[in-house]
């Protein structure tokens, strides 16, 4: 992603989407899907109404939208490379994850079975 000279800079956490950590089963993959959708590119980040501004370790909570109005979660949970995760109440575009979801494909944990998906949030 890239920001303007003049944009704080910080880390944000997708809101929406469970992905592997880093270190984890299929982390790299993950991580290259989102460089490849995102880096370099110019994207404008949006906050949800339903959610805090920031998690517990400070980190900006934001939906990211990439050119052409597509959103990085949503793209990467219908890519297979992140599930939905809903932290203590629903956020605003949660019927459009789970469709993404319902419908992902590409990689091989698209359908992640529930022991896994706790092995990446370590």
């Amino acid at each position: 992603m890239s920001r303007s000279p003049s944009a704080a800079s910080g880390n944000v956490r997708l809101i929406g989407i469970d992905a592997p950590k880093r270190g984890a089963c299929y982390s790299g993959q993950a991580t290259a899907a989102a460089r490849q959708l995102a880096l370099g590119k110019s994207v404008r980040l949006l906050g949800d109404g339903t959610q805090a501004a920031r998690d517990r370790y400070s980190r900006l909570l934001a939906y990211v939208t990439l050119p052409g109005a597509k959103e990085l979660g949503r793209e990467l949970i219908a890519g297979g490379f992140g599930l939905v995760y809903v932290y203590d109440c629903p956020f605003a575009r949660l019927a459009s994850y789970r469709s993404a979801e319902r419908n992902a494909k590409g990689a091989s944990f698209a359908s992640a079975t529930a022991s896994r998906r706790s092995g990446w949030r370590r």
